[in-house]
């Protein structure tokens, strides 16, 4: 009887105690942000503009200044991305930029008008595909995105979505390597309902004039959310004061485009974590440090 008893009061603490173990498991609060494994920041200063410049032409998006960037050490590298007028993902900063072509008035060209007209006679137009295939076989490139979403013919949900599908059917790790270049608190949850990306920067030129200056409210939303870096243009800062609210939040800044190694310095100096940079590379500023 008494071995009844004591087998049953055991059996009662263990559900007692397993009650208490669930009940602080509904009190623990989740977190505001994910727990992103973050590192691109930590490693590199630089992340070349357009794919990076190539003999002095810059936002060529080409598969030459991709190979010419990483040949020089760059592993972030953003581009931009537009959709052609038969709706294929292609790189390109706007369809009215002077590249040399002849389908640069304004007018989305299809898919193989923009593949058989060479930018400025010399340089490959590269398709979102090709460039998966490229992070597919270069493990160490990240990507930073840029859509021009503004534009009737590409839409910056749409532009992600099919970038995402189109790595999902190639190399679907790529994605832990895209970085998703945000223009509102809005795009966040927009882009977390399309996949879960590891890595976001939050760029503030696109910003309702009153919001630029609250980087208190900016540095709050970017905590919660999980997101690391933002990105501004160079000529916001004249002093390290102007990004206190960010950098004492532990939020990274980088600045955009800087192309002299005395402005990087400067910038750098004001407490900015990096550049986006047409002609400067991660050796340049190694260089500057010694």
């Amino acid at each position: 009887m008494k071995k009844r008893y004591f087998l049953l009061a055991v059996l009662l603490l263990v559900f007692l105690g397993w009650g208490v173990l669930i009940v602080k498991d509904k009190n623990i609060s989740e977190p505001t942000g994910r727990n992103r494994q973050e590192t691109w920041f930590e490693n590199y200063k630089v992340i070349s503009h357009a794919l990076g410049g190539i003999d002095g032409k810059d936002y060529t998006n080409s598969f030459e200044a991709l190979e010419y960037s990483y040949e020089k050490g760059q592993r972030v590298l953003e581009a931009d991305f537009l959709f052609t007028s038969d709706d294929v993902l292609v790189l390109r900063h706007y369809w009215k930029d002077d590249l040399g072509q002849e389908n640069s008035d304004g007018s989305a060209p299809t898919l193989e008008e923009f593949k058989n007209t060479p930018i400025y006679s010399a340089y490959t137009p590269v398709m979102a595909e090709e460039l998966v295939r490229y992070m597919s076989s270069h493990k160490d490139l990240y990507l930073v995105t840029d859509v021009k979403h503004k534009l009737k013919s590409t839409t910056f949900e749409d532009a992600i979505k099919e970038f995402v599908k189109i790595a999902g059917k190639t190399d679907p790790s790529i994605l832990e390597r895209v970085i998703v270049q945000i223009y509102c608190e809005e795009d966040y949850a927009k882009m977390e309902k399309i996949y879960p990306f590891e890595s976001y920067i939050f760029t503030l030129y696109k910003l309702p004039k009153e919001y630029k200056d609250q980087y208190g409210k900016i540095a709050e939303f970017c905590k919660k959310a999980g997101i690391s870096v933002v990105t501004m243009p160079a000529k916001w800062i004249k002093d390290k004061s102007d990004i206190e609210e960010l950098t004492e939040n532990d939020i990274k800044v980088y600045v955009h485009t800087v192309n002299e190694q005395e402005e990087a310095v400067k910038m750098l100096g004001y407490g900015v974590n990096g550049i986006y940079s047409d002609y400067l590379y991660e050796s340049d500023l190694a260089d500057m440090e010694e």
